[in-house]
């Protein structure tokens, strides 16, 4: 890039990617064109081009700024108190769950972005999105394995195995609240499923 890294220059960059981010949002990534972006924030194409090398290159910054919204919401940078008993582990599930759901219903656009849009552009940006995914899916996991190891489930149970099963359980859910048809009922009966299918399934008799 061209620009130097003064603090002017700083905040302009942050302006096209909070721009670009939420037209993104709006429109989806397919039918956004740069001049939709610079028409947004009011500055010029050429500015954009100082910045960025083309829409591709921008979007590698918004999915950075929705993957960090996505992990503050549902708290995948901290680490988890150790789990106890079988009503902490239901209720950490239940949690995890709901927070996903409730982000892709409280911003369909930018969970479809991340989850549907971004990873059709090419292989690079697939791979990174699918490691969110097994991100999720480990965290599921290590629930589980605090678990087995407090003796709430059954030794033996494949953790990772059913971490992303569990996941995939979600899917159905996330691309309702994508459509905006995701209602408080479904949801409930959505994280309702996730707890019965351990409640039932894996818990140590």
């Amino acid at each position: 890039m061209t620009v130097a890294p003064t603090e002017k220059s700083a905040r302009r960059r942050q302006e096209l990617v909070d721009t670009a981010f939420t037209v993104f949002a709006e429109q989806g990534y397919a039918a956004t064109t740069v001049a939709d972006i610079t028409g947004r924030l009011g500055v010029s194409q050429g500015t954009f081009y100082r910045y960025f090398d083309g829409k591709r290159d921008i979007l590698d910054e918004v999915v950075d700024v929705g993957v960090e919204r996505f992990m503050l919401l549902v708290e995948l940078d901290e680490v988890p108190a150790p789990l106890t008993s079988t009503q902490e582990l239901l209720d950490r599930v239940r949690e995890l769950a709901g927070s996903v759901l409730d982000l892709a219903e409280a911003e369909p656009g930018l969970a479809r972005l991340i989850m549907l849009e971004a990873t059709s552009v090419d292989d690079e940006l697939t791979h990174r999105l699918m490691g969110l995914l097994d991100l999720f899916a480990g965290l599921g996991a290590s629930y589980l394995d605090q678990a087995v190891g407090a003796g709430v489930l059954r030794e033996g149970v494949p953790t990772d195995v059913l971490a992303d099963a569990l996941v995939g359980m979600l899917l159905p859910s996330l691309v309702l609240a994508f459509r905006g048809e995701l209602d408080r009922a479904a949801r409930d009966a959505q994280i309702d499923a996730l707890a019965d299918v351990i409640s039932r399934g894996i818990l140590r008799s």
